[in-house]
């Protein structure tokens, strides 16, 4: 099969064999290789001019990033089995997944209760919904997580525990965590919620479980599900996300003991909560469909009446037929 795409297309390409993640602009190509340009590795950030050809015997996937004609951030996920569409485009806009890219970069690491702490968090409490992500190398009744790691929209702060090296639990976290306006988001949240309720007597409020959300949307479609999904599986199957973003080989437990902490390892740990709010909000959408459906229907039911039957149903408090006929499942 040639591959089929147009000059100045952006590309991702997963390689055989290895977790290398390239993404360039396409100019040339046959059934056998593409030749790319502007090409930014995500394992080490770098861009390379090219062009650099890739041959099929070397590449595993592609994937297209498009522009979505319409600005929508996301991509109905029913596209993808529309054959008239191209089924290797990332379910994103090419901007927003950039723009999450480049934040899982740019994040910023506390090893100390320095004043970048400090205003971190009073960011943070501006915040209506936040990514949490935690790594810990112990699992016994004793055991704290070595990193915390808490996106906002637009920034991803890694806080280390084991540097930091303290019995107290940071002031101003424990504010935000025990908030019940600041939306809390995880992907499988009991290993958090274990280690402040046991160890530090904080009490997590507005928790949203993406994990637990999956499973929710997979039995509305009828599904009996019997595994669990992690959260890089959760982004392919609804994004059609590179399969080895995360990485295909997990970094090693103890590895992350290790100190100091590399721009790698730093990187791999910001992936894990930059994309949770996206996520979150992608599901709430299906969830709540019929909801936005009623809300939809309900805002545009005046478009097509006189001014006169405008004035009069903006006062009539007796519910409508649109609300009426509203259906929740």
């Amino acid at each position: 099969m040639e591959y089929k795409f147009q000059r100045g297309d952006r590309l991702v390409l997963e390689l055989i064999n290895s977790d290398e993640i390239l993404e360039g602009e396409f100019v040339d190509g046959s059934k056998d290789r593409v030749t790319l340009i502007n090409i930014t590795s995500y394992r080490c950030n770098n861009v390379i001019k090219g062009p650099y050809t890739y041959y099929r015997s070397d590449i595993s996937n592609v994937r297209v990033l498009s522009d979505s004609s319409n600005n929508e951030s996301i991509i109905d996920i029913n596209k993808i089995h529309d054959k008239s569409y191209n089924c290797d485009a990332i379910l994103i806009a090419k901007a927003e997944y950039q723009r999450l890219r480049e934040m899982s970069c740019n994040y910023v690491y506390m090893g100390s209760l320095d004043s970048r702490y400090y205003d971190a968090v009073n960011y943070i409490k501006t915040c209506e919904s936040i990514g949490i992500a935690t790594i810990t190398t112990s699992y016994e009744k004793t055991a704290c997580f070595n990193l915390l790691v808490i996106s906002t929209w637009d920034q991803v702060y890694i806080i280390d525990f084991l540097v930091i090296n303290s019995e107290k639990f940071p002031l101003g976290l424990k504010e935000v965590f025990e908030c019940d306006y600041i939306k809390k988001i995880l992907h499988d949240a009991r290993l958090l919620v274990e280690i402040l309720t046991k160890r530090f007597n904080i009490h997590l409020k507005n928790i949203f479980d993406t994990k637990v959300a999956d499973i929710a949307i997979r039995k509305k479609n009828g599904e009996v599900p019997q595994q669990t999904r992690s959260l890089a599986e959760c982004l392919v199957h609804y994004f059609n996300f590179p399969v080895t973003l995360f990485g295909s080989q997990t970094i090693k437990l103890e590895k992350w003991k290790a100190r100091p902490l590399t721009d790698f390892r730093k990187f791999k740990a910001a992936q894990m909560a930059t994309f949770l709010i996206m996520l979150k909000n992608h599901f709430e959408g299906i969830l709540l469909k019929d909801f936005y459906k009623a809300v939809d229907d309900y805002s545009k039911s005046l478009c097509h009446c006189s001014m006169k039957d405008v004035a009069a149903k903006l006062f009539d408090a007796e519910v409508c037929d649109t609300l009426q006929n509203m259906k929740l499942e």
